[in-house]
């Protein structure tokens, strides 16, 4: 399920982005540990990653190979 904030963008959940990603939860806790997206929500013990953001990341990915 993916949440929603008050303007209508998508933020994605840890299982939501490795199925996304096609990696594994603990690559993508590294990824978040290591701050390679800015667009983090932390809700109690959950975390959430505003979708526009990790899309720019699979981007700039993209760009530099």
């Amino acid at each position: 399920m993916t949440g929603k904030d008050i303007s209508g963008d998508e933020y994605m959940t840890r299982q939501e982005i490795a199925g996304y990603l096609k990696i594994s939860i603990r690559s993508v806790d590294r990824l978040i540990h290591d701050k390679h997206f800015d667009g983090i929500q932390y809700i109690g013990r959950n975390v959430r990653v505003h979708k526009p953001t990790l899309d720019r990341y699979l981007e700039q990915r993209r760009g530099s190979k």
